[in-house]
């Protein structure tokens, strides 16, 4: 508990405010900095407890930090509207005047940076620092019920829905864009893509084996076969743009087709009455035949031409 509490302070730069929504996080940091006397320069505010009336006598001993009112239908509830009100209006009246970190996954970090390299860039060392002070213990070391345990399932529940919400992104806006779209576009879409697969890779492998993760295995599954199957499609499209120079390589896209061919197998064994079995049953029958899997797009551009409202393939409602 102390390591977890240390990792979340020492990441964050000086005289920050961080914004805590879950138990797990209030408590180790509010020990450390009230009991240890760690980072009294950081400023530490629950978002569950801001909603209440009674927390307004609070304010004054928290000086720089401008809290919104109180309006009709506040809620403590994490996505409702509610809720959802209070962040933004919180996060709009204070983010020119302090630094803020939210321990909340669902937040589009692309639509906060000028470009996606930026982000990458400059939140690479972040990560760096926080994965080396906090090493994830081994899963025989916390049984289920311990402080350990659920600080790895909220760790690894979050990490999932933050690969669902940045996929979900990446699609809605390639499809948005259309023929639109520009190489720094198609640079953005095959990273993001790349860091998607990374994050579900370490749910499939780390967390299912030891069932410390809330979501069935056929939907993490289910997403991680989407995201490998639109990544090998990304690198085989910045293949061919050679005057681009990304380091993109032969073995790279092979290594990852054979993954994608692997894990949508597997999810056609698991739920084999999905309704988008057919995306992936197409993939697996086409993966070594371009030519084949051209005709296939094409079949399927025309059937979707017949149905007016039909979509293209998407994360379901029911996984995010």
């Amino acid at each position: 508990m102390s390591s977890y509490g240390n990792a979340l302070l020492d990441t964050l730069p000086p005289h920050s405010v961080l914004l805590s929504y879950t138990d797990i996080n209030w408590n180790s940091v509010r020990y450390l900095q009230e009991c240890e006397h760690k980072r009294p320069d950081v400023t530490h505010l629950n978002f569950q407890l801001m909603p209440y009336s009674w927390f307004s006598r609070q304010h004054d001993l928290y000086p720089g930090i401008t809290f919104p009112q109180l309006i009709q239908g506040v809620s403590t509830e994490r996505g409702s509207k509610g809720f959802e009100q209070l962040m933004r209006r919180f996060v709009m009246q204070n983010m020119y005047a302090i630094n803020m970190y939210l321990d909340l996954h669902a937040v589009v970090c692309h639509m906060t940076m000028p470009t996606y390299a930026k982000w990458n860039k400059e939140s690479k060392t972040l990560f760096q620092m926080y994965n080396q002070s906090f090493a994830l213990a081994h899963s025989a070391k916390y049984p289920h019920g311990s402080w350990e345990y659920v600080a790895r399932k909220i760790y690894f529940d979050g990490l999932y829905q933050k690969a669902l919400h940045s996929l979900q992104y990446w699609i809605d806006r390639t499809a948005k864009k259309g023929k639109d779209v520009t190489y720094d576009d198609l640079d953005g879409y095959m990273f993001g893509l790349r860091d998607i697969v990374k994050a579900l890779n370490g749910i499939y492998h780390v967390a299912l084996p030891v069932q410390c993760v809330t979501y069935p295995r056929k939907d993490i599954v289910k997403n991680l076969a989407l995201t490998y199957v639109r990544y090998h499609g990304a690198l085989v499209l910045a293949e061919h743009q050679p005057q681009r120079d990304l380091p993109i390589s032969k073995q790279l896209i092979h290594d990852v087709k054979v993954e994608a061919v692997r894990i949508s197998n597997e999810f056609i064994e698991l739920s084999p009455k999905d309704k988008d079995l057919e995306v992936f049953q197409t993939f697996v029958d086409t993966a070594d035949d371009p030519e084949a899997a051209t005709a296939a797009a094409k079949k399927a551009k025309k059937s979707s031409k017949k149905k007016k409202k039909a979509r293209p393939h998407q994360v379901v409602d029911e996984e995010l």
